[in-house]
């Protein structure tokens, strides 16, 4: 993902609907990388974790809108597992956000 794009929306789904009542945990573990929000059987809340530095986000839905937030000082990384509600499946994958660089700015001397 790049610093600049909107958002990536992420529909999940089991064998046999299995998740479609009570939708699908998400979790990413870094939330200075992105921000996620559930719909559906939406809920989502900020979960700390033991370093100050980053805390992950919890949202419950059984679609999510995951939007990037502005790196500046490198590319940033967060890991992001999905939970069935009902069957227990889960999966994990990663998200990078790429360093943004404003290609507009001028140097000065």
């Amino acid at each position: 993902m790049s610093s600049t794009q909107k958002s990536l929306t992420i529909v999940p789904s089991t064998s046999n609907d299995l998740d479609s009542t009570l939708g699908y945990t998400m979790t990413v573990d870094n939330s200075s990388v992105c921000t996620v929000v559930g719909t559906g059987v939406a809920k989502t809340k900020v979960v700390p974790t033991p370093s100050a530095s980053s805390t992950s986000v919890t949202a419950v839905g059984t679609e999510f809108v995951i939007t990037p937030k502005v790196q500046a000082s490198g590319n940033a990384t967060a890991n992001v597992t999905v939970v069935g509600n009902t069957s227990g499946a889960t999966t994990t994958f990663t998200i990078t956000v790429q360093q943004y660089v404003d290609t507009n700015a001028t140097a000065s001397v």
